[in-house]
């Protein structure tokens, strides 16, 4: 995950419309994203989840929202390609492991759950990094959200991802489960990348 995604190829030149759109996920996206969610495994695994594709939980949540009405399943979309859909969950972080904006009393980590990217696109190494560097910039919109946080089970992904995208990497112990954040922030570059529907509970909230 990145805060600093490598700009695809072929990105609009400046005052373009935006080559990419980030949106909430609709039930209507369904055929799409069970064939990505069936087709390759989630961008930050090695290995593959169990069960039918109807079974993951990205797919069980589409189209939902959370208690404060923020979409819980997101799109990335190249015209009318699929590029990327993830799974993510506003939630307390934990105590040890975060440290809260000034003023903020609720501990809040946008954490992203499971995120699948196409691999047969064009540019493959760009989707994931790309959808994570928005999500970051998205919670930067919420004020009481300081990172973007991710559980991974498999060590040598957490290691890459640490080594080529710059996320801290928080673990009890070498061989178990990685913990990794990234302070969340405005990256004012994705608007020339990507254009985003955004829920009007969060439309208003960017800061200045």
């Amino acid at each position: 995950m990145s805060s600093a995604a490598p700009v695809p190829a072929g990105a609009p030149a400046p005052g373009a419309a935006p080559r990419y759109l980030v949106r909430p996920a609709e039930n209507a996206d369904q055929a799409h994203v069970r064939r990505l969610v069936a087709e390759h495994l989630p961008w930050t695994f090695r290995c593959p989840l169990p069960g039918d594709p109807a079974d993951n939980l990205l797919m069980r949540q589409l189209g939902a929202l959370d208690t404060e009405g923020l979409p819980v399943t997101w799109v990335l979309l190249e015209g009318s390609h699929l590029r990327g859909c993830a799974l993510v969950s506003l939630n307390a972080a934990r105590d040890l492991l975060f440290r809260a904006r000034p003023g903020s009393d609720s501990g809040l980590a946008l954490w992203i759950d499971l995120l699948y990217a196409d691999l047969d696109g064009p540019e493959p190494p760009a989707y994931g990094p790309l959808l994570t560097a928005w999500f970051i910039d998205y919670a930067d919109r919420h004020d009481q959200v300081s990172y973007v946080c991710a559980w991974l089970p498999d060590g040598p992904v957490a290691d890459d991802l640490r080594a080529r995208d710059g996320m801290e990497i928080l673990r009890s112990a070498p061989t178990e489960s990685s913990l990794l954040r990234l302070s969340c922030q405005r990256l004012p570059y994705l608007d020339e990348l990507i254009e985003a529907q955004l829920p009007p509970c969060v439309r208003g909230r960017r800061p200045s």
